[in-house]
């Protein structure tokens, strides 16, 4: 197997990389708050469409946030107008947000199904040891 020694490409490294910041933290505290709610005893299958949309709105807004302070600041579209990003973007958007969305709910998903298992594991355990 051979290795491939190129170098790395900074088209990507511009001004508009501390953007990175706010996308991420879009992302975290959208995480961060819908475990939280996961957490209730009333979580139930049925709050599934209220995830996905959330998961939707912040994915949409991180990406909104990275990819338009890299066409803002990045200095490689000046001659691009703000309605020819919107078109160029229109293009891509929708795999984006779609591969968050499988991702985010492959993952709950899995925790719904073994949140269950793992819960009475642990009881299992703490009743192991009351004894």
């Amino acid at each position: 197997m051979a290795i491939i020694n190129e170098p790395s490409s900074s088209y990507c490294v511009s001004p508009a990389y501390i953007f990175l910041l706010p996308t991420y933290a879009v992302m975290w505290i959208t995480g961060r708050d819908l475990a939280a709610s996961k957490q209730t005893p009333s979580f139930k299958l049925g709050k599934i469409p209220e995830f996905t949309a959330w998961l939707t709105l912040a994915t949409i807004l991180a990406f909104l946030i990275s990819n338009a302070s890299f066409y803002w600041l990045s200095g490689y579209f000046k001659q691009l107008s703000w309605i020819d990003y919107a078109v160029r973007v229109a293009d891509y958007l929708p795999t984006y947000v779609g591969s968050s969305l499988v991702y985010g709910l492959a993952g709950l998903l899995a925790i719904c199904l073994f949140q269950p298992l793992l819960s009475r594991d642990a009881k299992a355990r703490t009743d192991m040891d009351e004894d």
